[in-house]
């Protein structure tokens, strides 16, 4: 069992066979909040492990270059991380005068999670590359699109699910001031956040959520869905 088609093409060329692919996504009923006022700022949100190698740096170097164009952003972050780096992270953001800008939670249940974006406009799913913990489907991607919110990648497959069910943006690269070019975009034009959030909440409901995956899973074993 693989969580993205690229691990499975890995696990198929070491003569794994068969392979199924389940997503990683949330287990949640819950309704869809209405987007909130898109006037301005605009708020991105990212919340999981918060450590290098995520973006998280670049995500903030952008919302000090998009601010300081006129086009304030907030990003609002949530997760476990070291105090060390979270006080890194701070520190940049003072550096680059983003201090009223970027705002860290803290930890958040997992139940809060999906409140948590859907108290903002945009979820942030990006990642550094060459690592190879980090080239499968984030679960940010997920409960973005179960929380009804567009999300921002830049993952080969997370882009391809992005570009297939036009539920956000992908960038080609990390590259701030690439990030920062799309946060003034959006900021100027909000008009597509409604949509793009609404279709993702239909993507995952119709075939990301986890009843779909488990009864994929079940399918794939020969179990009988009635059986204990």
């Amino acid at each position: 069992m693989a969580v993205c088609d690229s691990h499975a093409e890995d696990f198929a060329e070491i003569g794994l066979d068969p392979v199924i692919v389940v997503t990683n996504a949330p287990d949640t009923a819950q309704s869809v909040e209405e987007m909130p006022a898109t006037d301005a700022p605009l708020r991105v949100a990212v919340a999981g492990t918060i450590m290098p190698n995520r973006g998280y740096e670049q995500l903030i170097e952008a919302t000090s270059i998009a601010s300081m164009d006129r086009h304030p952003v907030l990003l609002n972050i949530a997760g476990p991380s070291s105090p060390a780096y979270v006080s890194d992270l701070a520190a940049l953001a003072h550096r680059l005068g983003a201090e009223d800008l970027v705002h860290f939670r803290g930890v958040i249940p997992r139940e809060e999670v999906s409140d948590f974006y859907a108290a903002n406009h945009v979820v942030a799913a990006v990642y550094g590359v060459g690592d190879r913990s980090n080239d499968s489907l984030p679960n940010k991607l997920f409960e973005g699109m179960a929380a009804g919110r567009p999300v921002l990648v830049n993952q080969p497959e997370a882009s391809q699910i992005v570009a297939r069910y036009r539920c956000g943006w992908s960038l080609p690269s990390l590259d701030p001031a690439a990030i920062a070019q799309w946060m003034s975009d959006v900021a100027s034009d909000p008009s597509s956040l409604t949509e793009l959030g609404a279709n993702g909440r239909m993507a995952y409901e119709q075939v990301f959520n986890w009843p779909n995956q488990v009864a994929k899973l079940k399918a794939a074993l020969g179990w009988d869905s009635r059986a204990r």
